[in-house]
Order: structure tokens, then sequence, then C-alpha cells
């Protein structure tokens, strides 16, 4: 088949021809009709992060159609239209190709009042914020809901902090975002109470009048220095939760009654409990994305084709993606 190949650890990606790969019993073959682009992508080829062999095909989010299914698949047919996380660094896995498998656990539905392209901006973004909250932060899963409680989201115009918002707000909290300025109606559109400037040098002090000392959730989508400024913003007089997605942090800097731990998608589906963790975020979203209380993020639509994604994966490594996704069509 014809997929975007990296030849070795650093190398270009290039296209050229991989094996098609085949499902295994609990896994759908998906004919790949559109990617999402995420920072990992570029990560990984870069440093070789999660990947075992070479050559391989990289990307993880993907909307597209199912060509074939194992023998132990039930919830899904040939034809079915459906959207995923397929995973990282592992060989068939990679959605910058014309096929890739995903497990049938970790599939959602495509409704139809989604687009392949707006389906495409779900997976990675989701359910890194998912993990981060529901996971890391003591927040528990919807449909509980909380009574107004302050939630700080640190990187809100970012794919994770766009789908934290959206979330937190769906969980009942009051939610502070931070992003550029720019981005202050985006950040309302998606749930937002109130907006900070992460320029605006008296920002911490801002947040922490606006928490009212009562600050116990925090999400971090941005950088080990924000991270650190999350960790100064929690409540001082119990314990708090601070999730983020960056490395460099050591959470052993966070005061001793934060909790502090970092959300790394990658690795969830590789223990039992992970893998089931997962599992149980995509029965509770369907009906969430299905009705439209959880909406896509705004998309940065690049040409479509290998040099599409080559285009928006430079995007995204030169950091020129803010409050939107980078979606590129194979077909």
């Amino acid at each position: 088949m014809n997929a975007l190949i990296v030849p070795s650890q650093g190398a270009d990606f290039v296209p050229g021809q991989y094996k098609k790969p085949s499902p295994n019993d609990d896994q759908l073959l998906i004919k790949v009709v559109s990617v999402g682009v995420n920072p990992v992508d570029w990560l990984m080829q870069s440093y070789g992060l999660f990947i075992s062999e070479y050559p391989i095909v990289l990307g993880c989010d993907v909307a597209g159609v199912v060509e074939s299914i194992g023998k132990s698949v039930t919830r899904f047919k040939v034809g079915d239209n459906v959207f995923a996380y397929t995973g990282l660094g592992r060989p068939g896995r990679g959605t910058f190709a014309e096929f890739c498998v995903s497990q049938e656990k970790q599939t959602w539905h495509r409704p139809d009042t989604l687009t392949p392209q707006e389906a495409a901006t779900f997976p990675v973004g989701l359910l890194t914020a998912a993990l981060g909250i529901y996971d890391k932060l003591s927040v528990e899963l919807l449909p509980k809901t909380y009574s107004g409680e302050p939630f700080l989201v640190w990187g809100g115009a970012s794919g994770v902090g766009l789908f934290a918002i959206q979330l937190a707000k769906l969980s009942g909290f009051h939610v502070l975002a931070v992003a550029s300025e720019k981005n202050f109606d985006l950040l309302r559109s998606f749930g937002a109470s109130e907006v900070f400037d992460y320029r605006d040098n008296t920002v911490v002090e801002k947040i922490k009048s606006a928490a009212g000392g009562k600050l116990r959730h925090a999400l971090d989508c941005a950088s080990p220095e924000s991270t650190q400024k999350c960790a100064s913003i929690l409540a001082s007089d119990g314990p708090a939760y601070l999730a983020f997605t960056t490395p460099g942090f050591s959470a052993d800097s966070a005061p001793s009654h934060v909790k502090a731990t970092m959300v790394d998608l990658g690795v969830a589906p590789e223990s039992p409990s992970g893998a089931q963790f997962l599992e149980r975020l995509h029965e509770v979203f369907h009906p969430y994305i299905s009705s439209g209380q959880l909406k896509p993020l705004p998309i940065w639509q690049f040409p479509d084709g290998w040099q599409g994604i080559i285009d928006g994966l430079k995007a995204s490594k030169e950091k020129r993606v803010s409050g939107q996704k980078v979606v590129v069509n194979v077909v």
C-alpha cells in the first residue's frame, strides 16, 4: 500500500510502499479518509519515541471506513464510518497510509453529523484531556457533575486544552482558561467561564483572585514553566491535583499538598488497567459526541495527500498551530 514512511530515526518522512496490515481478531482494518496531525508525530520522527522498528508509518488520529474486521469483532461491520486513536509506533497502526488497524473497543462509530475531517480532530486531544481530568485529577467520570468549583486549563487553545475545557464544563466546573488574547472568544465558545492572557505578567495573581483560593484541579497543556505556575496557584489548605502533558516538570518539585502527574496517552494502552480505562472513555463519550455536546476542533485543512501531511507536521513543529487542528485527507 502507499504510505508516508520514516525509514530510520530522525530521517525525513518519505512517500513509499509499506506492507498492508491485517486485523487481528479484535481489530478493524480501516480505509483511511482523513488524518489529524499531532505534535507527537514529529517528536516520534525526530527522537524515535515509542518506535521499536523501522521503517515505520506514523500518525495516530484517523477517520475512515471499515475495510475488514477480525473474527471477534461484533460492534462494527464492513462499510461502517469510524474514527479512532490507533496507538503510537506500532507497525500497522500508523494512519499516514492508505490503510491502518485499530482496536475494536477503542474505535468510535462516526455519526452522520460529523464529517470525516471533523471526526479526525477528536481522538488524541479528547482522550489525552480525559486521561488528565478523570484519571490523574481524581475527578469522577461523567455523568457525575460538580457544583461550580474552579478548574484551571493552561494552554486552552491547544487541541488537548480545548477538549479539556469542554469536559470540565460538562462536569460542572467553573472553567478558568489561559491562552493568548487572540483566542479568548474561541475559549469562551468552548465553555471557558473566565479567560486569561499567558503573556500578562500578573496572570498568576489574577487567576488566584478569580479562584478565590479554592482551586484544587489544574491541567497544564503548555510547558514546564506553566506547569510550575499552575502548581503555585492551587489551593494550599488541603489536597490539590495537577496534571501536565509536556515533559520537563519534576513532580517532586510541586508543593507537598499537590499531587502532580504527567499525562501520557502513549503508554496508557500498554497496561490492562489503562486499556480498560480508554475503553470506558469510548463508551462514555460516544453519546456526547453524537449529540454535539462534545464538538470538534476548528480545522486547519491542508492540501490532500502526503505533502499536505508533511506541511502540516512542519507547521506543528514550528508552533504555528493555535486554536486549530491540522487535518489532511489521504484519499
